[in-house]
């Protein structure tokens, strides 16, 4: 039987723009770990069906263990930011630092 990965669309979103597949390994930006989570760094309130979230810039892949640590503030948004542009430059993509740093 062939398990299929459902993916969340804030992921697919990131997926598709990083040119990343579902079998790729993809590192925590912010401790290198394995990321399973792609976490909005400007919350999306609940409910909240806007795309104006789901966008690149808004994205960052995350370990389970630094998303709740971001979560429980642990890690500044400001931290966030900075290592979602480094983890950008590593991968190939661009992605200005002040469209990562202004996204409120």
């Amino acid at each position: 039987m062939i398990k299929i990965k459902i993916m969340k669309p804030h992921t697919k979103i990131f997926y598709d723009y990083h040119k990343l597949a579902a079998s790729d390994f993809i590192h925590c930006a912010i401790c290198g770990a394995e990321a399973t989570d792609i976490h909005h760094i400007s919350g999306k309130p609940m409910g909240n069906k806007s795309k104006r979230y789901d966008v690149p810039e808004n994205l960052i892949p995350l370990c389970r263990s630094c998303h709740n640590d971001i979560h429980n503030e642990k890690i500044s948004k400001y931290s966030v930011k900075l290592n979602l542009w480094s983890w950008c430059q590593c991968h190939g993509t661009k992605i200005e630092y002040n469209l990562i740093k202004n996204f409120k």
